[in-house]
């Protein structure tokens, strides 16, 4: 697991590179692909939520953006998925 300053670090970073059209976004989202096993799972389910909204509210970006944060956020849905289903079998 991450450190929580790095945790903290990263969260700053994708508030920063959501909605922004640079090359900043692949970027962000690569590493929080990257880190996606170490980053803590209210982490992940916040910023899982913040990619929806974003959506929802039309400021994720353009549209390369968009399906840039969306492919970030597939990886984030199945790293809670995996979690969720790895705590079920634990307690079976």
């Amino acid at each position: 697991m991450l450190s929580l300053d790095m945790q903290i670090v990263i969260t700053c970073a994708f508030r920063y590179a959501l909605g922004r059209s640079t090359y900043v976004v692949d970027s962000v989202a690569t590493t929080i692909e990257a880190m996606v096993t170490e980053l803590d799972t209210n982490q992940l389910t916040l910023t899982e939520s913040e990619i929806v909204q974003a959506v929802k509210n039309k400021t994720i970006g353009m549209d390369m953006d968009k399906e840039r944060w969306l492919k970030c956020r597939a990886i984030i849905l199945a790293e809670i998925k995996r979690r969720t289903e790895a705590v079920t079998h634990a307690k079976a």
